[in-house]
């Protein structure tokens, strides 16, 4: 009777050890799977974050870019209002000068006669 106490009693421990490494198996798949998903996560975490820099930086340079543009116009529009106010200071010289000349033949005109 001893013996098959003894053989009861293995025998239990033998399916609890079992039912116990089966839970520590399965336990240690959740685990890997959960490390496994975790991975996951992080890295499309780090593709975002890749992404949302690589945005911010065309942004900062699509607004760079405008402000040269805006510095650009502004510049070779300045370079033209001051291109057409030495034109016009060298028009304005020239018809003071034809006006002198004209003005100064027209007195000698008047002298002679």
């Amino acid at each position: 009777i001893n013996k098959s106490k003894d053989l009861k009693e293995l025998n239990d421990a033998q399916r609890r050890a079992k039912r116990e490494s089966e839970e520590a198996a399965q336990a240690y798949r959740n685990t890997a799977d959960s490390i496994i998903d975790k991975s996951s996560e992080l890295k499309q975490l780090s593709e975002t974050q890749k992404l949302a820099k690589r945005e911010s930086q065309e942004a900062a340079q699509a607004y760079q870019d405008t402000g040269d543009s805006i510095q650009s116009n502004l510049n070779r529009e300045i370079k033209e209002l001051s291109l057409a106010e030495r034109q016009a200071k060298r028009d304005a010289e020239e018809a003071a000068h034809n006006y002198r000349y004209q003005y100064h033949a027209a007195d000698c005109d008047f002298e002679r006669t």
